[in-house]
């Protein structure tokens, strides 16, 4: 059962991860929708009003591809904390990663050995692991 647990957890990392620029753009895209709004909000019918409470209500699930993901938002804010903490280097190599190109593509291109790149990559994936954890987007046995 943890070990179930734990794949899950590092299949979701590298799926947000991967689909970081279309996770972006659906929540984008929810706010700037304007009839998601039009009848919430405990009766409030000031337009203004909605559009306020719609900007800094968080959004709950977008659909990405086939599947769903709960609080897209705080995966973006995992996202930015863990580019934040990475050197150019390690941030090249995650993006590399995240999207699925193969290993001898990345390290013949930033020329660094194959266990330079899967060091690097799993102490990015790890921390993103932390961060997500942090922000309560998964649990850890």
């Amino acid at each position: 059962m943890a070990w179930k647990r734990k794949k899950e957890n590092w299949k979701k990392i590298y799926f947000v991860f991967g689909h970081e620029k279309e996770i972006r753009k659906a929540v984008a895209e929810y706010r700037d929708d304007p009839a998601k709004g039009s009848g919430g909000h405990a009766g409030v019918s000031d337009p203004t009003a909605v559009q306020a409470l719609n900007a800094v209500e968080e959004v709950y699930c977008i659909t990405i591809g086939t599947g769903k993901l709960v609080y897209p938002e705080r995966w973006l804010k995992v996202i930015d904390q863990t580019y934040r903490w990475c050197d150019s280097l390690h941030a090249e190599i995650a993006r590399r990663n995240f999207n699925g190109e193969p290993w001898v593509k990345t390290c013949m291109a930033l020329h660094i050995s194959r266990a330079t790149r899967y060091n690097f990559a799993d102490e990015v994936s790890q921390r993103a692991m932390l961060y997500a954890v942090q922000a309560r987007l998964i649990t850890i046995d």
